[in-house]
């Protein structure tokens, strides 16, 4: 599994990722993010399952984690294949 470098917002329920191959890939909720920073009070490594997307004018996009929204940026995404 790979990184991403780049994600753009499409909806409430997917969007898109720029693979560091060049490949871009939808990807559909639920899908899963590793934490990479402290704040919100997450888990730097832990995983979680975002349910849901939200473009965000401030935050530029924001993840679904429970009941509660996360800014994507303290997130990374992996996606198969992009190795």
């Amino acid at each position: 599994m790979g990184e991403t470098s780049e994600v753009i917002y499409l909806s409430p329920y997917s969007l898109l990722a720029m693979a560091r191959t060049g490949n871009l890939i939808r990807i559909h909720c639920p899908f899963t993010v590793e934490a990479i920073s402290e704040t919100y009070g997450l888990f730097p490594g832990r995983r979680y399952e975002v349910n849901l997307v939200r473009d965000d004018p401030l935050l530029l996009m924001l993840y679904r984690i429970g009941e509660l929204y996360y800014p994507y940026s303290a997130f990374r995404i992996t996606v198969a294949g992009d190795d």
